[in-house]
């Protein structure tokens, strides 16, 4: 993780779509979901359901945030990658 702390600014990239999410309590996200967040967040990883949801995922780990601020998520619709991505194969 960076911390980018500049009153500009900032260009940001991401595997899918940005959604924008502001939240003011409890906000659970998985960790490959994550791009950036801001404001006055607490947050810690855990883990996320037992070995099955682990080996299932393939990674099987989760942010949890507390308090109000704004996260980044973005969609990795791997659905959508291979659609766009079959086409372009010989």
């Amino acid at each position: 993780m960076e911390k980018i702390n500049y009153p500009g600014q900032l260009l940001i990239n991401s595997y899918g779509a940005i959604e924008k999410i502001d939240i003011d309590g409890t906000y659970v996200v998985d960790t490959g979901h994550l791009v950036a967040w801001q404001g006055e967040l607490e947050w810690s990883i855990r883990k996320a359901g037992g070995w099955k949801a682990t080996m299932l995922s393939g990674e099987g780990l989760v942010l949890e945030f507390e308090g109000k601020g704004t996260l980044w998520l973005q969609t990795r619709n791997l659905g959508s990658l291979v659609s766009w991505i079959r086409p372009q194969l010989p």
